[in-house]
């Protein structure tokens, strides 16, 4: 290495310190634009204490090898799994794939269904999404968990989530999913009848059996048996619904 060589790798070096420790967000910024060497900007995106900065130094490595470093060196998972999608060598990104998505103590539910749905292994990417379907608590649900039901084919792992899942809006949306619609049925009907909910929600869920065509039977034993008499009354008017759309087709 001749001596200008070494002044922009000094330089470069510099610039990847600045972007890692500075407490200035500008001043990092500006170290971040200067940044050229790939291994520098490896080291930013394992070691940057800001996921931003880190994002961005990922965004400018093209070489394989950095990628490499990256992908077997961070602790910071969506560092990693971007490295690995970049990856050419196909047997470490799947291993970082596995990694990522598997990681249950890993709060972040949607970078995990993003490794998933990257793995070569389909039944382990459905075992996942199941996972974090049943994760839904009772009073919160978000778009990540939905997703999850959404990509869910297996229907052993819906029954599953159906079953278990605490969520009332997840564990309908997982037994619509469902293609055994007997058992489908009765799951709707032990939900419906069970479970105590405001009226305005329970009209909403009410509306959605309506538009997913279940059976009259169903609505029929809820506004007979249900705990609630809310319910009862959603499910009464649901059956007026459906008579109606049934008149109309």
């Amino acid at each position: 290495m001749n001596i200008f060589e070494r002044i922009k790798a000094s330089r470069q070096a510099s610039f990847a310190k600045t972007a890692i420790n500075s407490l200035d967000g500008y001043s990092r910024y500006k170290a971040l634009k200067k940044l050229t060497d790939q291994f520098a900007l490896a080291d930013v995106a394992i070691n940057a204490k800001d996921w931003r900065d880190s994002e961005s130094a990922m965004g400018k490595i093209t070489d394989q090898s950095a990628l490499t470093v990256v992908a077997k060196n961070t602790y910071n998972f969506n560092a990693r799994l971007k490295a690995a999608i970049w990856l050419k060598d196909r047997e470490l990104a799947e291993k970082v794939f596995i990694e990522v998505a598997t990681n249950g103590k890993y709060d972040n539910n949607k970078l995990r269904i993003d490794a998933a749905q990257m793995l070569s292994d389909k039944a382990l990417a459905q075992k996942i999404y199941g996972e974090i379907a049943k994760k839904a608590n009772k009073d919160f649900y978000d778009g990540d968990h939905k997703k999850a039901v959404d990509l869910l084919t297996d229907q052993t792992i819906l029954v599953e989530v159906a079953e278990s899942v605490k969520n009332f809006v997840i564990k309908e949306y997982a037994i619509y999913k469902l293609t055994d619609k007997n058992l489908a049925q009765k799951m709707l009907i032990n939900m419906f009848n069970t479970y105590k909910l405001s009226g305005s929600k329970w009209d909403g869920f009410i509306i959605d059996a309506v538009h997913n065509n279940v059976d009259k039977s169903v609505l029929t034993d809820v506004k007979n048996n249900a705990v609630d008499p809310k319910v009862r009354a959603a499910a009464s008017e649901g059956l007026s619904l459906l008579s109606t759309r049934l008149i109309n087709n």
